[in-house]
């Protein structure tokens, strides 16, 4: 049988993200900024780690992956990245003052 995600789809759908931001604009108005970034394989996670540093610090970091052992964007399983990298990068995010809010908070 196939899986239903219910109105606003899977975790990394696009649908998803938009129900997300609009869920997050409801709540905060236009006082909140998004910035989001299209990932595929590990060295793409690493990359953005790498430029963390040079960011401003954020309210908060919505991670729409999903942490696989087995998986570096190859398989075209959608939204699954390797996890070591994934971690790194919400390591750097939350060393430099951004908390991780979503979905692993």
């Amino acid at each position: 049988p196939a899986i239903d995600w219910g109105p606003t789809g899977s975790p990394v759908s696009g649908r998803y993200a938009a129900c997300l931001l609009d869920a997050v604009y409801r709540d905060r108005g236009t006082s909140h900024e998004a910035v989001t970034a299209f990932v595929r394989t590990a060295n793409d996670l690493r990359a953005l780690a790498e430029a963390v540093p040079a960011w401003q610090r954020f309210d908060a970091a919505f991670y729409l992956l999903w942490p696989a052992q087995f998986d570096d964007g190859d398989a075209g399983r959608a939204g699954m990245v390797p996890a070591e990298a994934l971690f790194s990068l919400m390591r750097a995010l939350e060393a430099h003052g951004t908390p991780t809010r979503f979905p692993h908070a």
